[in-house]
């Protein structure tokens, strides 16, 4: 049996021995012992942990549900909305149903400005858990800023940051925060039900009559006076 020793743990006493993680003063930091704590004498020496414990990396694997489109279709209709009347950022709640695993937004009361957001608090829906946030960085990129930062890690949750979003398909930025001290990038696609269209659907659309165009930065084929050299 494995045991974390800590000053609450009461180590097993007789001959048996117990394996302990612990740390080691010499090294400074945890390491693997073998205890033999018997009536005669207590005995301790470092053994090889990858004979005793399995590998394990740092990193996240998503397993929760993903954003709607119908869910970010709100939230964008939100954000280019008050960008357009007062060109500043805005931001929504993300709420999570335990029984349907689905999610749904919801704005808040907010004091917003070019650059920040700041909502009050509010009671979250009864038979929902408040989930995270999604929050717009209007024309720029998407990205996570030093007070974005900060708020993240008051709250373990989903943040989403949203950028360009008066384009056709704006960009995302993921992020889930655990323990209020650690912050994992999250792969858009595995949480918002939401993409361009695929470039192999793209590659079949011929515009006739049109000098090509370049739309949210990806370039359509079109045909010029029925050229399709293009």
């Amino acid at each position: 049996m494995l045991f974390i020793k800590t000053k609450d743990v009461q180590l097993p006493a007789g001959n048996k021995p117990a394996f302990v993680v612990a740390h080691d003063p010499e090294t400074g930091t945890p390491r693997v012992f073998k205890v033999y704590d018997t009536e005669n004498f207590r005995a301790a020496y470092r053994v090889e942990s990858k004979e005793l414990l399995e590998t394990e990396c740092e990193g996240i694997q998503w397993r929760g549900p993903r954003v709607p489109a119908l869910e970010i279709q709100r939230a964008l209709s939100f954000f280019r909305e008050v960008h357009s009347r007062w060109r500043t950022e805005a931001l929504v709640h993300l709420y999570l149903d335990p029984k349907t695993h689905e999610i749904t937004v919801e704005a808040p009361p907010q004091r917003v400005s070019v650059a920040r957001c700041e909502f009050e608090a509010t009671p979250t829906p009864e038979g929902l858990r408040h989930f995270g946030t999604m929050h717009s960085h209007h024309n720029m990129d998407a990205f996570h800023s030093d007070s974005d930062t900060a708020q993240e890690l008051t709250a373990p949750g989903l943040y989403i940051v949203v950028g360009r979003i008066h384009d056709p398909y704006p960009s995302f930025s993921p992020i889930f925060a655990v323990d209020r001290t650690k912050r994992f990038p999250l792969n858009p696609g595995d949480v918002l039900d939401w993409a361009a269209p695929a470039d192999e659907w793209m590659s079949r659309v011929i515009v006739e009559g049109a000098s090509p165009v370049r739309t949210a930065g990806r370039l359509i084929r079109e045909v010029v006076a029925g050229d399709r050299s293009v």
